[in-house]
């Protein structure tokens, strides 16, 4: 099968203003009847397919009318329990790519997602991008937002000023080996663990910053699979990464004033998120786990410590600890969702909603 991970250093557009770089470029290795990808015959889409909804939407901003997107976890699901459909894997057999996204349920299924079409492109979107580690129940409160993390993107560089002589796109180095999972079916979620304490966030996409990276990572894909159609991707990506900064302004100028920097969550997908815009995500469901009688306790003080009077949870999940929470300390329990298609309106609303509960 063609394995492909793009991970390349370039400089692509800060939100802030500024430019990512990479710290470690990594050679191309030599072309391989394995690693040659075939171009498409001149006016045929190329079939992508993408892990959750959030990446359709990248997709299709930087494909445009040149890719049809399939999106493997449906609508209302949650990634980390989904089951593939038989009919969807049967599709992979005509997938030129499949872009991944970092998520746990793509260590689980990847096998059999090559056993489906061997020939097919799978490329993880998340390649570049340094990882925090996910929220515990408890925390450690009056030292700042990063409670997710140990460490932050302070190695890249995003005091640069985007351009386009500085962003050329062709330079691209999209051979570096793509590492497979080769994880069993019972996997506990567990892939990304560093240590037997330490599981990395997969919520990526939801950090402009971070989807800047996205967006990168899918235009050298997309160009790799149809090199004809470089100037139109290009055009496309600009466009997109402009949004994206745009995006990244708004958001900014809503959370900016907050004098409470600090929201309550059901499930802790919004560290990166948290951390772009200084706030502190409070989790109450880690690793897939309720909280236990004592942490909710402490969950309750906390939540009354901080006068938070809105709790939010998502539809993927049974949020009954952050009603039970809710109850206690008379506040509301409000849904957001990772996984909305529209993944720039979602995330200003999202943007919206903190903002609101935070005056309550």
């Amino acid at each position: 099968m063609r394995n492909i991970s793009v991970f390349f250093c370039v400089s692509i557009l800060s939100i802030t203003g500024g430019l990512v770089s990479c710290r470690e470029q990594l050679p191309s290795p030599e072309p391989t009847a394995t690693s040659t990808i075939e171009t498409p015959v001149q006016g045929d889409r190329l079939n992508i397919v993408v892990s959750i909804l959030p990446q359709q939407y990248f997709v299709e901003k930087i494909g445009g009318d040149k890719v049809d997107v399939s999106v493997m976890v449906e609508a209302g699901a949650e990634p980390e329990t989904y089951e593939p459909k038989p009919q969807q894997l049967k599709a992979l057999s005509d997938a030129d790519a499949y872009i991944s996204v970092g998520i746990f349920f793509e260590d689980i299924w990847e096998s059999r997602f090559e056993t489906a079409n061997s020939e097919m492109a799978i490329v993880n979107s998340s390649t570049g991008i340094d990882k925090i580690t996910m929220v515990a129940h408890n925390h450690d409160h009056g030292h700042g937002h990063d409670h997710s993390a140990e460490h932050s993107d302070e190695e890249h560089d995003h005091d640069k000023e985007h351009s386009d002589e500085e962003h050329s796109h062709e330079d691209h180095d999209h051979g570096a080996e793509h590492s497979e999972a080769g994880h069993d079916e019972d996997h506990d979620h567990g892939a990304e663990h560093s240590d037997e304490e330490e599981l990395l966030d997969p919520h990526t996409w939801l950090s402009p910053k971070k989807a800047a990276v996205h967006a990168e990572n899918i235009y050298a894909t997309l160009v790799e699979l149809d090199p004809s159609s470089q100037a139109f991707y290009q055009q496309n990506l600009d466009t997109f990464l402009a949004e994206i900064k745009q995006l990244d302004a708004d958001i900014t100028e809503i959370l900016e004033p907050l004098d409470s920097r600090a929201f309550l969550v059901f499930h802790p997908a919004w560290g990166y998120f948290a951390n772009d815009y200084n706030l502190e995500q409070i989790a109450i469901e880690v690793e897939g786990q309720e909280p236990s009688p004592a942490e909710l306790a402490e969950l309750i003080q906390v939540a009354e410590q901080e006068q938070i009077r809105v709790i939010f949870a998502q539809y993927q999940f049974n949020s009954q600890s952050a009603q039970t929470i809710a109850d206690e300390i008379g506040a509301e329990v409000v849904y957001i969702d990772p996984l909305a298609t529209d993944w720039a309106a979602n995330l200003k609303s999202v943007a919206q909603e903190i903002a609101s509960a935070s005056q309550k």
